[in-house]
């Protein structure tokens, strides 16, 4: 727009110069008035003085720009930091994550909350539902005859009359 007005600028100052050249001549010879003179003079003058000021408000606005496309730079940066702490956040939750390679009851609880642990570091035991066993401690002695698959019965202290059925 400003570019734009200063070509309108232009034209005008151009035909303002040549009002003044014209006028000048005629005065000097008698054939216009010296208002006529004193007009097209003030006329070349206040246009000029247009263009002087409008020259000023293109290059103002072309400063404008530079620091709007400055700012709009820092913008771009402050995205770009924004979304590399967003990355780094998901991927510092995602190690926070805890995947079980089997469903089931978890046992023996040994992290707590809040605390950090070490890959291969034990947390829990768990013990697949679908799968339930107990561990027995047996004498060396009573190992010779016991074949895995053999069924067993088990009797548990903890629930008198009930014996369950399974296999070593």
């Amino acid at each position: 727009q400003a570019e734009a007005t200063l070509k309108l600028d232009s034209a005008k100052l151009s035909l303002a110069k040549s009002n003044r050249a014209r006028f000048n001549k005629l005065a000097s010879e008698g054939a216009e008035t010296v208002q006529a003179e004193q007009q097209a003079e003030t006329d070349w003058q206040t246009l000029k003085a247009i263009q002087i000021r409008d020259e000023a408000v293109l290059e103002s606005s072309k400063q404008q720009v530079l620091i709007l496309q400055a700012e709009l730079n820092k913008a771009k940066a402050g995205l770009s930091a924004a979304e590399a702490k967003l990355e780094h956040a998901s991927l510092a939750q995602s190690y926070s994550t805890i995947v079980a390679p089997i469903s089931g009851m978890v046992t023996q609880v040994e992290g707590r909350n809040g605390v950090y642990v070490s890959a291969g570091q034990p947390l829990l035991t768990i013990v697949p539902i679908s799968e339930i066993y107990i561990e027995a401690q047996f004498r060396e002695t009573q190992l010779v005859n016991m074949r895995q698959g053999q069924p067993v019965t088990i009797e548990v202290d903890a629930l008198p009359g009930i014996t369950l059925k399974g296999s070593v």
